[in-house]
């Protein structure tokens, strides 16, 4: 399991509830720095799964310190589960679950 191989990622809402996160386009995992070895292959199907976590705290959290889990304040996790799909060669599509 390769960890921790993208640098993380902060983005700042306004407070309250319903937000949505859209990743800009360009800031996604860019799998030709893996080798194809080096990646789980599900069955004979050119298919790749990936967990992403995204980790969510109170405004309290201290910026500077982006790589360390809050202190104070309240924290949530979630984690989305996706499959890449490869066709030729190339990855073309991601579906989530």
């Amino acid at each position: 399991m390769k960890e921790n191989v993208l640098p993380l990622m902060t983005v700042n809402f306004q407070q309250g509830l319903g937000q949505k996160f859209k990743q800009p386009a360009g800031t996604g995992i860019d799998f030709s720095t893996f080798e194809e070895s080096e990646l789980l292959k599900v069955g004979d199907m050119d298919v790749y799964p990936v967990a992403i976590k995204a980790d969510a705290s109170s405004s309290d959290h201290d910026e500077s310190k982006s790589n360390e889990t809050p202190s104070s304040g309240t924290s949530n996790s979630q984690i989305t589960q996706a499959v890449f799909e490869k066709e030729k060669g190339q990855f073309v599509s991601c579906k989530c679950f």
